[in-house]
């Protein structure tokens, strides 16, 4: 009994339909190809893909392949080839680069059936051809970040390895390497420690690392004694871990240490001994932020490029500064479509190695996000569950805080959403202001809870169209003579200032050099100089300088200071006072030298000079030391109408004068500022 011919045509139909639903959830188009055929057919999402229409499509499968990037096409050559031998495999299987229409080169995954006559031969070879382009783009940044950090690791002053369920080495790097006496990393696999320490050493390590396992708990900053067969002794700071796998099962145990035998032969004290260490540690671990950010601020360079619309043009910069030794910062800016650019901001709880893996994490799960990049509610909280889901099956607590906009340029719109991270500022036409800075505005931060909502905000883009200025670049004064006492309020300033792009100088004292965020806000917002009071290298020049000795207590950190505000960006001008009471004649070398040896951007130079109705113009008339009271003409900072306690009014004139001189030479004043050119270049690229 033959089946209905309308049943037997709603089911093909339905099939057919299922097809359809499949290759466009998968993104998939399918071609069908006749072994020797000129033609071949493609659908309409692969002649999307080749950006071409079917007329101008290239038959992919016919010899030379010049459409195949030359690196691709032997591979490419030999699938074909054997897909076509008789008897050959029933499947083809090739990735390639081929050149669109468009002559740009896409990364194609091309998967074929072969069908095959009595004898063998292919007779007709059909499948489907995907986009992997941002896969393969993914996978490269992944290997390069691999190998950036296998770079990191093998270079860093710390011993770093892996040892299996037996305490046997897997890995190690090569600070490990040479501290057993090895070549290299590989040659330590399938050591144990007892092939190079006493017992007395190996045994309870091992131990250790037994326990680790049974555990899953790390020791944290261990002193060890390590006593070898060769009999010398060293002692390292270690730290133990639990090495598990993407399941969560522990393969092994890991571990960092660090030589202290120094330390620890030149301390006979144990609280001594442990504040050195930690030091040590923390010294070591800036190393590894450093090279880290670095790493970061790479990762920042090569912006989208957004053609011109009606509404205007659209450009990108950044400028990366880290506060202190965070690992954890990074943004990218992504081309969402023609008209769409997104930009995503980031801050990972915490520093170091864990940071920079979630850091890591994170750029992944970005990549996945892409499709929901218009919407930046959706595109957070997809973030979210993703890390969420990550972090949960490592049994960890962690988060980031994260703001994520999108600008449209053919709608002339800024949407946005934060999740936990500070309200970026404004500026515009309308004056400066923070958004995304209530709480109604914000969400969690990344990873800590599964689920979460992130509003979806929106304003118009003529609101952060900048200020036009009366002057299209000033150069600025704040006459204060310390301007940063109040540092919360200084601090608000300098932010506000950062979008109006002016530059600036103003009078402080060295205090600031103290405050890593102070120095990067100002020379965010265009600090070229500060004028600092050094007023005397000598610390029996500053007895009795200020009222409470303030800076003849700092006098040892004023050359630090002036290199930390330098390797900023920000130019010192040091201000020496000659003449005052106590001061010989050896000051005016003293000056000169620490002038020359800081590298001081500029140097000021001046006379004590005794203004009317000041407590030192009483004073100094009252002792009868005034050379002539009422020329207040010589009130000059330059002149000297006084009577130094340790030399003589000529003395002071004539070093005064000589130190200007050498001070200004052409030759110093260029080393000077060469010195701080360089610094500051230095700063800029960091």
């Amino acid at each position: 009994m033959s089946e209905d011919p309308e049943i037997v045509q709603e089911r093909k139909r339905v099939k057919l339909e299922r097809l359809e639903l499949a290759l466009r959830a998968s993104n998939e188009g399918i071609w069908d190809w006749l072994p020797g055929a000129q033609e071949i057919f493609y659908s309409r999402r692969i002649l999307e893909f080749l950006e071409c229409g079917k007329a101008h499509a290239p038959n992919l499968f016919l010899a030379p392949h010049d459409s195949v990037l030359a690196e691709d096409r032997e591979a490419f050559t030999r699938g074909v080839a054997n897909a076509l031998l008789v008897g050959g495999p029933e499947t083809l299987a090739v990735d390639a680069r081929v050149r669109t229409g468009g002559d740009h080169w896409r990364w194609l995954r091309i998967r074929g059936t072969v069908i095959r006559d009595r004898d063998g031969r292919a007779q007709r070879i059909a499948g489907s051809m995907i986009d992997i382009s941002r896969r393969k783009a993914a996978e490269a940044q992944v290997e390069e970040e691999r190998f950036l950090l296998r770079q990191l690791i093998d270079h860093v002053p710390l011993q770093i390895y892996f040892k299996d369920l037996e305490s046997r080495f897997t890995m190690a790097n090569r600070r490990m390497a040479e501290w057993i006496g090895m070549q290299t990393g590989a040659d330590l696999t399938g050591k144990h420690d007892s092939d190079f320490f006493d017992a007395e050493h190996w045994q309870p390590a091992e131990a250790d690392e037994k326990r680790i396992i049974e555990t899953g708990h790390a020791i944290i900053d261990q002193l060890e004694h390590e006593t070898w067969r060769k009999g010398n002794e060293t002692w390292v700071i270690t730290s133990k871990f639990p090495w598990r796998d993407r399941q969560g099962q522990i393969k092994g145990t890991f571990g960092v240490s660090s030589d202290v035998t120094k330390l620890v032969t030149a301390r006979s004290e144990a609280t001594e001994l442990a504040q050195e260490v930690q030091l040590k540690n923390l010294a070591y671990e800036e190393e590894l932020l450093l090279a880290r950010e670095i790493q970061q601020a790479l990762a920042g360079q090569g912006f989208p490029v957004a053609d011109a619309t009606p509404l205007g043009t659209l450009a990108f910069g950044a400028r990366y500064i880290p506060i202190s030794g965070l690992a954890g910062d990074f943004f990218e800016v992504i081309k969402v479509n023609e008209n769409c650019f997104g930009v995503l901001i980031c801050d990972v709880m915490g520093h170091g190695v864990r940071s920079a893996l979630v850091v890591a994490m994170l750029r992944g799960l970005l990549e996945k996000q892409r499709a929901q990049a218009e919407e930046p509610g959706l595109f957070l909280a997809g973030l979210n569950d993703g890390l969420a889901a990550i972090l949960e099956r490592a049994g960890t607590t962690m988060f980031a805080t994260a703001f994520f906009g999108i600008i449209d340029l053919g709608a002339g719109t800024f949407k946005y959403a934060c999740g936990g991270h500070p309200g970026p500022i404004l500026s515009g036409r309308n004056g400066v202001r923070q958004i995304a800075c209530e709480r109604s505005e914000k969400g969690p931060g990344l990873g800590l809870i599964r689920g979460a909502v992130y509003p979806c905000l929106e304003i118009d883009l003529a609101e952060i169209d900048r200020i036009c200025a009366l002057w299209p670049h000033p150069f600025l004064e704040f006459a204060d003579d310390n301007s940063f006492v109040d540092r919360a309020w200084a601090k608000q300033l300098l932010a506000a200032m950062i979008p109006r792009r002016v530059r600036w100088f103003t009078e402080c004292d060295v205090a600031i050099a103290d405050d890593p965020e102070l120095l990067d806000l100002m020379a965010a917002s265009g600090c070229a100089q500060v004028l600092v009071g050094l007023e005397s290298p000598t610390a029996a020049d500053l007895v009795g300088i200020d009222a409470h000795g303030w800076k003849r207590k700092r006098l040892d950190r004023y050359r630090d200071a002036v290199t930390r505000i330098q390797a900023a960006g920000i130019g010192v001008n040091g201000c020496f006072i000659l003449g005052i009471d106590g001061q010989g004649v050896d000051a005016f070398d003293a000056v000169y030298t620490f002038a020359r040896d800081a590298g001081l951007a500029e140097v000021q130079v001046t006379v004590q000079t005794a203004f009317p109705g000041t407590a030192l113009y009483q004073r100094l008339r009252d002792a009868g030391r005034l050379l002539e009271p009422t020329r207040w003409e010589l009130c000059s900072l330059f002149d000297v109408n006084f009577t130094p306690t340790a030399m003589s009014a000529e003395q002071l004139r004539g070093g005064f004068r000589d130190l200007v001189q050498r001070l200004y030479s052409d030759d110093l004043v260029r080393e000077r500022r060469e010195r701080f050119r360089a610094t500051r270049r230095v700063a800029r690229r960091v």
